[in-house]
């Protein structure tokens, strides 16, 4: 409990425009859970289908694109 209690304290003495933004990241980690739910939810299946007109080798191309920062 004494992490939550030193970050309400750190919070209140925030100016209102960086409370905005706060408002903002909490908003964008309360909702981060539900989107990469909804994304593994993709089956198999649909995966297969929206990748079928793509044609190589995926695991060809993570290797060059890998190769290419060194």
């Amino acid at each position: 409990m004494l992490l939550r209690e030193r970050l309400i304290s750190e919070i209140n003495a925030l100016p209102v425009a960086d409370l905005v933004i706060i408002q903002q990241v909490v908003f964008a980690l309360s909702t981060r859970q539900s989107i990469s739910s909804s994304v593994s939810s993709a089956s198999a299946l649909e995966v297969r289908e929206a990748l079928r007109h793509c044609r190589g080798n995926f695991a060809d191309d993570i290797v060059e694109a890998r190769e290419d920062r060194f």
